[in-house]
């Protein structure tokens, strides 16, 4: 499976997330929670880096790949 579709998946999943969060919030426990605002911390900040790294020059992008 290619990233672009990956991210497709994530976003139509995490839509239906938030509806179920919204809906039936009171049967989630707090480790959920507190998953869900990791996994979400953990997908910030790599795509943070991913957008800093391609702010980079392409020839210094090109020496950290090496």
């Amino acid at each position: 499976m290619d990233v672009s579709r990956t991210v497709d998946d994530f976003v139509f999943h995490g839509q239906e997330l938030v509806r179920l969060l919204r809906c039936e919030a009171d049967s989630l426990t707090d480790l959920d929670l507190q998953t869900i605002l990791f996994q979400l911390h953990i997908i910030e900040i790599e795509t943070a880096n991913l957008k800093s790294f391609r702010q980079l020059p392409s020839k210094t992008r090109a020496a950290c790949q090496s």
